[in-house]
């Protein structure tokens, strides 16, 4: 239930006011015939509802563990492209008739995006208040401070690192991409404005560069900072910017044949890109094209002919989820999170069905009673009336949340030795253990930030650790055992880089080039032991290429220890240990521990190197897991400070009992 969460949220931005869209178009010509976008005059476009019913849909069911649906996640980009193509072509069609206001522009967006914004941001906060414990409290603050001020897309970005607890368990991290899209109605406005009043005829070439030149940056920024390239606007703005210029004034829409190919052919690139494009490939660059360029298709096939794809995605399943996407993209993300909290033994259907039912019933009667009110009825909720009412809120926000951030969650809620606990969610020891920074290379360092004067043995016998954090970790555990035994120990490991030479990590860009130093550096000093770790994938094929790293350490004579994949927990140990503490349950327990996971790929990996010449094979589990229940605290103190990392009494702990398996006594 873990989501991924660089990859797990958007924002649909439906506009129903129909005076901005619809009014001025002309009637409708002979519907067999290509017709001019300024002449048509639709009362209701059935394939935006049916596209944003697949989009939130897919989303949703991809939050909640649908595992069929590993790319549900691109209906944000579904969403992007049509808010561009909504709003801009409201834009356009005021600025060219000289009646654009910026007033009458975001009193329209504040119509349609706060009342269920409001009402669910403090929905949020009231149940975090009581669901939440402090430190996690305090962090959701932050987040509703960065929402109110539509930067939780700057806030993610800035605040999501590689030793920050589960992204997943934040209940707001899906309003990133609110972020991203009202940042981009501050500059696009004022653009048209610009280039219609200097530049009329160039407007389609400003577009069309904005989204080369946006997608490019996308592409490279992958490669040097994929956090940055998924959440900030610059890398997303092309998938707006797409809408945007299929909305161009005068733009022609086709009918016929052409017209079904391409419904047909956007529905195609949507739905395999939901099945197919999974968490692991590079995203968005050049790949957020498939979704983009699916539902620019789409639009562009049905928006002049009423067909088969437009009946389909009119019939009522699909607008009734249409008309309620937003409210479900808000209302679903808070509930899947909370449902972990909530309900320990919940199993993967019970959380998906009751998850999603409880969701769309809810957004249901936010699309009833909040946004539908505020919309329609204007003459109690007349501009003036809106925009200080949620003012007022918004302003309310700040202070309140900022008050609950300075209070740190009003630890007082609970009792202390529950905090003390929970104090090692922001465990201040992973600078010393893992030697951050010297050696152990953060994601934006290279291998030219590791001091090897500092980090690798100059005497013998001698050990080294390769690979990530889950061998760093070891480090401090492992120094007193082998000092006793005479080794000394030094390590060579960077964030989030598996020591596999040649594999390539989205994440972390320089994985390549730090893995081959690593390895020259290994041969160079020739220890006497090399112990590497990572969380493993056990597939045949990632096998054989971790089997070609091995083979290379083999022929030089260099003799290894593989470490097994480690504990892993469904939540952070502290908030686990607090929780089973404030209702008195048995620390004993194993149930937040992803068993079958690490246990079928411990058994798969230890079968791997069964009789293996290359490596020996040590297992976490078996030496640490009595019975396959794996330990929280040793004498009240968290062994993990999130779901897998260690803290320095947990280092101590297992690198104790590892050590004996490392060097076995006779």
């Amino acid at each position: 239930m873990q989501s991924v969460v660089a990859f797990q949220s958007f924002h649909n931005p439906k506009i129903c006011v129909k005076r901005v869209f619809l009014e001025g178009w002309g009637g409708m010509t002979d519907a067999n015939s290509v017709r001019n976008v300024s002449r048509l005059k639709f009362s209701y476009r059935p394939h935006i509802d049916g596209l944003r019913a697949i989009a939130v849909l897919g989303v949703v069911l991809f939050h909640f563990g649908l595992e069929e649906l590993p790319g549900g996640f691109i209906g944000v980009d579904i969403f992007f492209v049509i808010s561009g193509f909504l709003i801009s072509k409201s834009i356009y069609k005021e600025v060219e008739s000289r009646r654009f206001s910026f007033y009458s522009f975001y009193e329209r967006r504040a119509r349609r995006i706060l009342p269920a914004f409001i009402v669910v941001s403090l929905s949020t906060a009231l149940a975090g208040y009581f669901i939440l414990f402090p430190q996690e409290l305090a962090e959701l603050s932050k987040s509703l401070i960065a929402a109110t001020l539509f930067s939780g897309n700057i806030h993610f970005y800035a605040t999501s690192d590689y030793f920050s607890p589960g992204a997943s368990q934040t209940p707001l991290l899906h309003l990133w991409s609110l972020g991203v899209e009202e940042q981009f109605y501050i500059v696009f406005p004022a653009l048209v404005l610009a280039v219609h009043k200097w530049w009329p005829r160039a407007m389609a070439s400003v577009i069309v560069g904005l989204i080369v030149a946006s997608v490019v940056a996308s592409q490279i920024m992958l490669s040097l900072s994929p956090s940055a390239s998924f959440y900030l606007l610059p890398f997303r703005a092309f998938e707006i910017l797409i809408g945007s210029w299929l909305a161009l004034p005068r733009r022609t829409f086709p009918s016929g044949n052409l017209a079904r190919v391409a419904a047909y052919g956007g529905l195609a690139l949507i739905c395999g890109g939901m099945l197919f494009i999974t968490a692991k490939f590079p995203f968005p660059g050049l790949l957020a094209l498939v979704p983009c360029v699916g539902t620019a298709l789409v639009i562009w096939g049905c928006e002049s002919t009423v067909g088969s794809v437009s009946r389909v995605m009119g019939s009522g399943p699909m607008k009734f989820f249409g008309k309620i996407s937003y409210s479900l993209y808000l209302v679903h993300w808070p509930i899947a999170v909370f449902a972990i909290y909530i309900f320990r033994d919940i199993n993967r259907w019970e959380y998906l069905i009751y998850g999603v039912a409880s969701s769309t019933i809810l957004a249901w009667l936010s699309y009833r009673y909040i946004e539908q009110p505020v919309r329609l009825r204007k003459d109690f909720w007349f501009p003036s009336r809106l925009i200080a009412t949620s003012g007022c809120a918004l302003a309310a926000f700040l202070v309140v949340f900022s008050g609950i951030n300075a209070a740190q969650g009003f630890p007082g809620r609970v009792v202390g030795s529950v905090n003390d606990v929970l104090a090692y969610l922001k465990y201040g020891g992973s600078e010393e253990m893992f030697q951050k920074g010297t050696c152990f290379m953060n994601p934006e360092q290279t291998a030219k930030d590791y001091k090897a004067d500092k980090c690798l043995p100059k005497g013998r016998p001698s050990v080294i650790l390769w690979g990530n954090s889950h061998i760093s970790q070891f480090h401090w555990g492992l120094r007193a055992p082998l000092a006793k035994r005479g080794y000394e120990l030094g390590q060579i490991t960077s964030s989030g880089c598996p020591p596999i030479i040649g594999l390539e990590v989205v994440a972390r860009p320089n994985c390549g080039a730090f893995n081959d130093f690593a390895i020259a550096e290994i041969m160079k000093t020739k220890p006497d032991l090399l112990v590497i770790g990572g969380v493993w994938n056990s597939s045949p094929d990632d096998m054989a290429v971790f089997d070609k790293t091995l083979s290379r350490l083999h022929a030089q004579n260099i003799k290894v220890v593989v470490l097994g994949p480690p504990a892993l927990f469904k939540r952070p140990v502290p908030i686990i240990i607090a929780d089973r503490l404030t209702k008195g349950i048995d620390l004993a327990s194993d149930d937040d521990l992803e068993r079958s996971l690490i246990f079928s790929r411990d058994e798969a990996l230890a079968k791997h190197f069964a009789g293996s010449s290359m490596a020996t094979y040590v297992s976490i589990l078996n030496t640490v897991c009595k019975d396959k229940q794996c330990p929280l605290s040793y004498f009240g103190i968290p062994l993990h400070f999130d779901i897998v990392h260690l803290t320095k009494e947990g280092s101590v702990y297992y690198g104790e009992a590892l050590a004996d398996k490392i060097f076995p006594t006779d």
